[in-house]
C-alpha cells in the first residue's frame, strides 16, 4: 500500500493528479469497455435464447434487487468512498479499520433481513405491482442476491476510497463477468432457462465478494497500526451518520430517477416491452463509459483536494476531464443514433422497434457526459443536499413525462421521458457546481474542438449513408472510420494543457512518446 506524498500545488501537481486520473481511469475504462462489449454480445445471445418476455422478468427482478440493496446498504458504501479518502489523507488508519468493521457488520444484518422480506412478499409484489405472476417463481433466487450485492458494493467503494480502482476493476470486469457468462452458457445448455441465468448471477457475485475481501485484507495500514483501534475512537460519528443518511436518500432518488422508466413500463405496459426496452438501455450504456471511468477515481480525489482547499487544481482537473469526456463520447453517440436499427437488431428482429427509445436515451446520455463529474463534485465536496434536489428533479420529470407518454407511445415514451429527465437534471447540476463551487466545465478554448468533432460526426453519417443504418458491416466500420478521423484532426485544436498531459502519459508508453513529443 503506497503512502507517497503528491505535489501540493502548481503545474506539476496538475500533471501528477491528471496523470493519476488518466492511468487508473484508463484501466477502469478498459475493464468497463470489455465488460459492456462482451455483456452486450452476451445480451444479444440471451435475447435470442430466452426471448423478450423472459428478459423482461429478469429486468424487473434485478431492478427490484437493486432497490432493496440500496436500502440494505444504509448509505454506507458511498460513506466509505468519501471518509476513507479523507482519513487516509490524514493518516488516521485506526478510524479506517473501525469504519470498515462496523459498516460491514451492519450491512450484513440489514441485507439478510431485506432478503427475507423480499421472499415473504414475493407474490403480492409480482402480481399486484407488476402484473407478472411468473416473476414470483424467481424472486427467491433474486433474494439470495441481496446480501452478496450489498457486500460487493461496500467493499468496492472501500477500495475506491483508497483510490485502488485498478484492483476493483480487475475483479468486477475481468473476473465477475466472465464467470457469469460461462456459468450461464453451461446452465442454459443444461436446460435451466431463466433460473440458470439468475443462478449464474449468484455464482459470479459470490466469486467477486471473495476476491474483493482478499484485496481489502491486503490494504493493511502502516506497521505501527495493528489490530482494531481502541473503543474511544468513534467510527460512525455524527458527521458520518448524517452523511450516510443523506447519501442513502440520495442513492434512492438516483436509483428511481435512473430506473423509474423501467418500473413505469412494467406497470403500464407488459414484460415484452420491458425486455425490449431493457436492451435499448443496455445499448445506451456504452455512452457514459468514459464518464464512469473518470468518476471511479476522480470522486475520492475531489474529496481529498476540496478538504485541503486546492480549488485551482480542482478547477483545472474538472475542465480537462469534462472536455476529454465529451470529445471522445460525442462521436459514439452519433454512431449509436444513426445505427440504432442495427444495434437493436442484434437482439433479434422483434427488438428493432426499440430503436426510437434508444435514440432518446442516447441524447440524454450525451448531456450527462457533456456536464462531466458534476454529481460527484457536489457529493464529494459536502454539497450532497444539492445533489438530492437534482436527483429529485430527475425522478419527478421522468415520472411525470412517463405517466403521460408511456400510455401514448409505450417504450418510446419511456425513453423520451428518461432522456429529457436526465438532460434537465444535469444542466441544473452544472449550474449548482458553478454557483456553490465556482467551477466551470468549459471555457472559450473548448469551442475549437467543434471542428474535429463535426468531421467525426459527418464520417459516421457518411458510413450510414453508404451501407445503410441497419447494416452490421456499417456498424463495424463506423467506429474505426469515425475515431480515425477524430484522431487525425484533433491534435492542432488541443490546448497546451492537453499537449502536456498527453506527453507525460505517452512517455510511459514505448513508441508513442516520440510522436507526442515531436507534436
Amino acid at each position: 500500500m503506497s503512502h507517497e506524498t503528491p505535489p501540493q500545488e502548481g503545474h506539476e501537481a496538475f500533471l501528477h493528479y491528471s496523470a493519476k486520473v488518466s492511468r487508473q481511469a484508463s484501466v477502469f475504462l478498459l475493464g468497463t469497455l470489455s465488460s459492456v462489449t462482451f455483456g452486450y454480445l452476451f445480451k444479444a445471445y440471451l435475447g435470442r435464447a430466452l426471448g423478450a418476455e423472459a428478459l423482461g422478468i429478469y429486468t424487473l427482478g434485478l431492478q427490484t434487487v437493486g432497490f432493496v440493496v440500496l436500502l440494505a446498504g444504509l448509505g454506507y458504501p458511498y460513506l466509505l468512498a468519501r471518509f476513507v479518502a479523507i482519513y487516509r489523507g490524514r493518516h488516521e488508519w485506526a478510524r479506517i479499520l473501525q469504519l470498515l468493521t462496523q459498516t460491514t457488520r451492519r450491512t450484513l444484518l440489514a441485507s439478510g433481513g431485506c432478503a427475507f422480506l423480499l421472499w415473504w412478499i414475493r407474490r403480492p409484489l409480482a402480481e399486484g405491482l407488476f402484473g407478472a405472476p411468473d416473476l414470483a417463481l424467481y424472486l427467491p433466487l433474486f433474494a439470495l442476491l441481496i446480501p452478496l450485492s450489498a457486500v460487493n458494493s461496500l467493499l468496492g467503494q472501500y477500495l475506491r476510497g483508497h483510490q485502488e480502482v485498478t484492483r476493483r476493476t480487475v475483479v468486477t470486469h475481468f473476473v465477475q463477468l466472465p464467470v457469469k457468462i460461462a456459468v450461464t452458457l453451461l446452465l442454459l445448455q443444461l436446460g435451466f432457462g431463466l433460473a440458470g441465468y439468475i443462478t449464474a448471477e449468484l455464482v459470479s457475485q459470490l466469486v467477486a465478494v471473495g476476491l474483493l475481501w482478499l484485496l481489502t485484507a491486503r490494504l493493511a495500514p502502516p506497521d505501527e497500526v495493528t489490530g482494531l483501534p481502541p473503543p474511544d475512537v468513534p467510527a460512525l460519528d455524527t458527521e458520518n451518520r448524517a452523511y450516510g443518511r443523506q447519501l442513502l436518500g440520495l442513492e434512492i432518488l438516483r436509483f428511481f430517477s435512473a430506473r423509474i422508466d423501467i418500473f413505469l413500463l412494467g406497470a403500464l405496459a407488459n414484460t415484452v416491452q420491458v425486455g425490449i426496452y431493457a436492451m435499448a438501455v443496455t445499448s445506451a450504456a456504452f455512452i457514459p463509459t468514459l464518464l464512469r471511468a473518470l468518476n471511479s477515481i476522480f470522486g475520492p480525489m475531489i474529496s481529498d483536494l476540496h478538504s485541503r482547499g486546492q480549488t485551482t487544481l480542482l478547477r483545472r482537473l474538472f475542465k480537462i476531464s469534462t472536455r476529454w469526456c465529451l470529445c471522445l463520447t460525442c462521436p459514439l453517440v452519433v454512431i449509436i443514433i444513426v445505427f440504432s436499427p442495427a444495434l437493436m437488431g442484434l437482439f433479434g428482429q422483434a427488438f428493432v422497434v426499440g430503436q426510437y427509445a434508444l435514440i432518446w436515451l442516447a441524447l440524454g446520455q450525451l448531456v450527462n457526459v457533456g456536464t462531466g463529474a458534476v454529481g460527484n463534485l457536489l457529493v464529494m465536496s459536502g454539497h450532497q443536499r444539492l445533489e438530492i434536489w437534482a436527483s429529485l428533479l430527475t425522478a419527478l420529470t421522468t415520472l411525470g413525462l412517463g405517466l403521460w407518454w408511456i400510455p401514448l407511445w409505450g417504450m418510446t415514451g419511456a425513453g423520451a421521458a428518461a432522456g429529457l429527465g436526465l438532460a434537465l437534471s444535469n444542466g441544473v447540476r452544472l449550474a449548482l457546481v458553478w454557483r456553490h463551487l465556482r467551477l466551470e466545465a468549459y471555457d472559450l478554448s473548448s469551442l475549437r474542438l467543434l471542428l474535429p468533432l463535426t468531421a467525426a460526426a459527418a464520417t459516421a453519417v457518411g458510413v450510414s449513408w453508404l451501407w445503410g443504418s441497419a447494416s452490421l458491416l456499417g456498424l463495424l466500420l463506423a467506429p474505426l472510420a469515425t475515431y480515425g478521423v477524430l484522431g487525425l484532426t484533433i491534435w492542432p485544436f488541443l490546448s497546451s494543457q492537453d499537449h502536456a498531459l498527453l506527453r507525460r502519459l505517452s512517455s510511459r508508453l514505448p513508441g508513442l512518446g516520440s510522436r507526442f513529443r515531436s507534436g
